[in-house]
């Protein structure tokens, strides 16, 4: 892969990046808008790891490009099964870009000694993912912390009332056999007392 190709490839990316933006910027219609979000989401996770790796390592070690198509594949099955888990997809996506963009950019082109270009060109385009993804990290707070406390309370609650129904079954319990306990020797003596045999008789 020569320099044109990497850099026109580079610029196509960027395009493709930059798209789903403007057009759910354009657009108020909720697929278009779900349907942005999901192309910039798989996008930053294709930039993320394919840009990360290929600017790092692409004058020392050529042959690495035949383990492209595994993260090709990887990323496109994180694209398919984020129309069934969204919420999972969005976190995912956030792990990766920035354990990715910022740790295998600043390792593998400090280690490797390749030129500090690379750092920089990945930097900004980083940068840019993330203000360009910061709205879906708000909404995915949001949710997460919605549905982390209504799984917590309502587990919370269960608990609590299986308690509180055990304490006052409990409690039922031992006033109905105090009451028993105290019932029968009431009637005992009762039943001995010589004005009740007297009645009896």
């Amino acid at each position: 892969m020569d320099a044109s190709f990497f850099f026109f490839y580079l610029f196509v990316s960027t395009f493709f990046f930059i798209f789903p933006f403007l057009l759910g910027a354009t657009q108020s219609t909720s697929s278009i808008n779900v349907l942005s979000q999901f192309l910039s989401i798989y996008l930053s996770i294709y930039l993320s790891i394919y840009l990360s790796i290929y600017l790092s390592i692409y004058r020392l070690f050529t042959t690495f490009e035949s383990i492209f198509p595994f993260f090709i594949t990887i990323c496109l099955f994180l694209y398919l099964y984020g129309f069934f888990h969204y919420i999972f997809f969005i976190y995912l996506s956030i792990y990766l870009s920035i354990y990715l963009s910022i740790y295998l950019s600043i390792y593998l082109s400090v280690c490797l000694s390749v030129c500090q270009v690379t750092y920089l060109i990945f930097s900004y385009v980083s940068v840019f993912i993330y203000f360009q993804l910061i709205h879906n990290y708000v909404i995915l707070l949001i949710i997460y912390l919605s549905i982390y406390l209504s799984i917590y309370l309502s587990i919370y609650l269960s608990i609590w009332m299986s308690y509180d129904l055990s304490l006052s079954s409990s409690s039922s319990s031992s006033s109905s056999t105090s009451s028993l306990s105290l019932s029968l020797p009431l009637s005992l003596s009762l039943s001995l007392s010589p004005d009740y045999l007297n009645l009896t008789n």
